[in-house]
This record gives structure tokens, C-alpha cells and sequence, in this order.
């Protein structure tokens, strides 16, 4: 996420109630969403802030609550609730102001419990043109929802337009969101178990943001559409494969107008922190012909035989690393996600892939537990610069850090549980130096986990880049 001013927040609700739908797998199943969120001032000055909400469909420009606080130089404030000032059963979405550059992160809570639900972060700058790469309607048990949230100060004209043509219209006034149920849609043809998988581009004459919900009975997953497609080489700092029943799977999509062979090359984590992990990097290759998807990681590394690809990875080997797309043969624009899942444990977790080119010397997470009411923290940063760096990680309200030295494409991951005090909630900085001379450039992304809840507690949210 970029630095901002002003950051939207696409999906906000207070034990709103949104239908989810029926899939050929389990019964309907319908659920309430509430929302947390955490304020990170990317300053080292006192931040004045105002938080805008605006109900979802509202003809109004006018936001229907309004709440004003403080956040204290390069800390982060914590709502595990919404502010009073918003009304019970409030629906819709929020725009965070201040006087300083600041960045978010909101955790949304299915049903009430805090043991189920995801995490997205806030977006800084909406597009006229934003895609979505994957979406569902009852396929194999899963159906999407997205919001459109107007980032502009007039009127929005937005057009869906789905991978098979369907289109659906919707007019957003400032500040306000449109929500797009694909369970709803009668125009998303079903095909057996398989339901729709697909994908859609959302189109519109003012600035917009969206945010896309993946849901089941039992769990959540969260992403922001992709208002840039210019990556060419998409980065995934974090993949998760065969490590305590979780699996990695990359969509990526090519949004270009040629067919690319595209390889990704897998780096592992330092065998000091993951003994069981190969001591070797591997790669994987797919042609991906234009606007089309291809899933890497599942079939290379996963359990899954259900596609034989061409790769030099260990199929059903432990691995907890990186990735990156290191060929793209006629350099097509590519987007891309990372899903974690563990079904057995009904955990499941979505995050947007990077672009090296917005990297920065400095990545935060506005949230870091270890042993808070069950959740604990791990992440992990990779080095996307061409030279070494030195990776220092501090904790407000600590004096413990992580420190870590990376070649290019280095990883570091780190787990924060039993290193700091007990009942932490607080938040992290990493910093890099180069040792030689060149730009330090990182990325990272964050795990909140409660291992032992019965339902999904992963919270799977990007580092926020400043």
C-alpha cells in the first residue's frame, strides 16, 4: 500500500447482515459481518484524523457518521469495534482523513466471533479501471461478493463486466459503496460442482476501490481488485506449502493481449528458522495464453494431481519461503494472488501479489500479538533490491528486535510468539539498510493466527510499504 492522506475502506459493517447463498456442496448459509480496524501514521508527528462512513447505496454524498482521534508519531491506534458514533447495523464504507500520511489495515469478524474472519488493507488511491481476477459462484462450496467503494468527490458511473460477458451497473455516490453479489447472479452460469470460477473488470467514470470477500460455511478470504496492471513480474513473499496441513496456490492472470510463458522461481527460508525447508531454490513454468488464469504452487509443490506442470520442486515437500516471477517471455502484464488454506483446519487467507517497482527501504505492520487472547504474529519480508541488506524489525513498546542479513531475493520470516510479553497488541517496523551501496527495496506480509480456534482465525493482510 502506498503512502496517503486519505485511505478507503471498501468493506465496513457493524453486525450487517449479508447473504451469502446456496451451494451444491452445503446448505445456504447466511452470516453478519463486523469490522476492526487499525490506524498506522507512517509520521513521526501526532496525526489529527477523521474517520468518514458512508452507507452502502446511499444517494447521499453526505456520510452518516463521522469520528475524529489522534494517532502519535510512527504508532498505530486499534479498533476492535466501530467507533459509538456509527450506528448498530451500519453497512457500507469509510474514508480515513489526516494530517499526516497514514495507513490501515481492517479485520472483518463473521457471526461475532473473533475466531473467524480475515483481513484486508486500506487503499490509497482509487482507479477507473479495477480488476478482479478471481471470482466464484457456487463453485465447489465458495461465492464472492465485492464492494465498490466512489474514492472520488462526484458521482460514479461503474460497469462489471464479467469474464463471460455478463455486465452489471450501479451509480456511487462520494465516499459511498455498491455491493455485487455473485451468488446472486443469475447470469454467472453454473456448471456442476464447478459452479463459475472466473474473473471481472470494473469500470467507471470517477476513481474507485474494491474489495472482494471469498466465502463458505466455515471460511473467509479477502483481496483488493488490482488498479495497476503493469507488473510484469509479480512478487509473493509469502508461500506456505505442506507445512502443518496448509497449501499455497498462485493465481495468476494474464491481462495482456499475447499468450507468455511465465516461470516462477520458489526461494526458500533460512533453514535456521525452518530446518525442514530444501536447501535449494526450484522453479515452475506455464504458458498462460491471454486473459486467462493459471494456478502455480498447487500442482508443484501441493498435494494435487489434478495438472502436471513443468517444474524442478519437491511435489509434497515442506516449504516456507518466497516466490517470484523471474521470466515472462513477451512480457505481459500479469496480476496475481496468493490463497492459503488449510482445509482440515478451516483456516484460509488471500493476499495481493507485490510489484517490486513500489518497494521501499521501510515495510510496517500495524498489528503484531504474541499470545494475545489465542493469536500470535509471523512474517515475512523479502529483499526484491539488487544488492544486500541489513532487515532491522522492532516492536513498539519493546526493546527485543529482529535483525536479519539478505542477498537479493533473500527471505527472512519470523514468528513473533514468546518474544515478546504476553498479551501483546502492538505494532512492527522493519527497516533495511543496503551494505553496498544500492537501494534497499522490501516487501513483506503478515500471518495473525490462532492455531488452536475451531474456525478460521487466519488474518492474512500485505505489509504496508513506506
Amino acid at each position: 500500500m502506498k503512502l496517503a492522506n486519505t485511505v478507503a475502506l471498501a468493506a465496513v459493517a457493524a453486525s450487517s447482515l449479508a447473504m451469502v447463498g446456496a451451494s451444491p456442496v452445503q446448505a445456504a448459509a447466511s452470516h453478519t459481518y463486523s469490522t476492526g480496524f487499525q490506524i498506522q501514521n507512517l509520521s513521526s508527528t501526532t496525526a489529527n484524523v477523521t474517520m468518514s462512513f458512508y452507507a452502502q447505496g446511499s444517494s447521499s454524498s453526505t456520510p452518516s457518521a463521522t469520528f475524529s482521534t489522534t494517532v502519535p508519531g510512527s504508532q498505530s491506534v486499534n479498533y476492535s469495534t466501530l467507533p459509538d458514533a456509527v450506528s448498530a447495523g451500519f453497512t457500507g464504507g469509510a474514508v480515513i482523513s489526516s494530517d499526516q500520511k497514514v495507513a490501515a489495515t481492517v479485520n472483518i469478524v463473521v457471526d461475532g466471533d473473533v475466531y473467524f474472519g480475515d483481513a484486508y488493507t486500506g487503499v490509497s488511491a482509487g482507479s477507473t479501471s479495477v480488476t478482479l481476477p478471481l471470482l466464484f459462484r457456487e463453485s465447489y462450496g465458495f461465492n464472492t461478493f465485492f464492494n465498490v467503494q466512489n474514492t472520488d468527490t462526484a458521482a460514479a458511473a461503474v460497469t462489471v463486466t464479467y469474464s463471460n460477458g455478463a455486465t452489471e451497473t450501479a451509480t456511487v455516490q462520494p465516499g459511498a459503496t455498491a455491493r455485487f453479489d455473485q451468488s446472486a447472479n443469475a447470469s454467472l452460469p453454473l456448471s456442476g460442482q464447478a459452479g463459475f470460477t472466473g474473473s471481472a473488470v470494473v469500470t467507471a467514470d470517477k476513481n474507485v476501490a474494491v474489495t472482494v470477500a471469498q466465502v463458505d460455511t466455515s471460511t473467509l478470504a479477502n483481496y483488493n481488485g488490482f488498479g495497476d496492471t503493469s507488473n510484469l513480474t509479480p512478487v509473493f513473499p509469502l508461500i506456505n506449502s505442506n507445512n502443518s496441513g496448509y497449501v499455497t496456490g498462485i493465481p495468476i492472470t494474464n491481462v495482456g493481449n499475447a499468450s507468455t510463458d511465465v516461470t516462477v522461481t520458489y526461494t526458500p527460508g533460512s533453514q535456521a528458522t525452518y530446518p525442514k525447508n530444501p536447501v535449494k531454490s526450484c522453479t515452475e513454468t506455464q504458458t498462460i495464453a491471454a486473459g486467462d488464469t493459471k494456478y502455480f504452487a498447487l500442482y508443484s509443490q501441493g498435494p494435487s494431481t489434478a495438472e502436471t506442470v513443468t517444474s524442478d520442486c519437491t511435489k509434497g515437500a515442506y516449504f516456507v519461503g518466497s516466490g517470484e516471477v523471474t521470466i515472462n517471455t513477451t512480457s505481459q502484464p500479469l496480476v496475481a494472488l496468493v490463497s492459503q488454506l488449510n482445509s482440515a483446519g478451516k483456516k484460509s487467507g488471500i493476499y495481493s501479489a507485490f510489484n517490486a517497482a513500489t518497494a521501499t527501504s521501510t515495510v510496517l505492520f500495524p498489528i503484531i500479538n504474541d499470545r494475545f487472547y489465542g493469536y500470535n504474529t509471523g512474517f515475512t519480508i523479502v529483499n526484491v533490491g539488487t544488492g544486500t541488506v541489513n532487515v532491522v524489525c522492532s516492536y513498539a513498546g519493546s526493546s527485543y528486535q529482529d535483525t536479519a542479513t539478505l542477498g537479493p531475493d533473500g527471505v527472512m520470516g519470523t514468528l513473533q510468539t514468546n518474544k515478546l510479553a504476553d498479551k501483546t497488541n502492538t505494532s512492527g517496523t522493519c527497516v533495511a539498510t543496503a551494505t553496498d551501496g544500492s537501494t534497499p527495496k522490501i516487501v513483506g506480509v503478515i500471518n495473525q493466527l490462532s492455531v488452536s480456534a475451531a474456525k478460521d482465525a487466519l488474518f492474512v493482510s500485505g505489509g504496508i510499504n513506506n
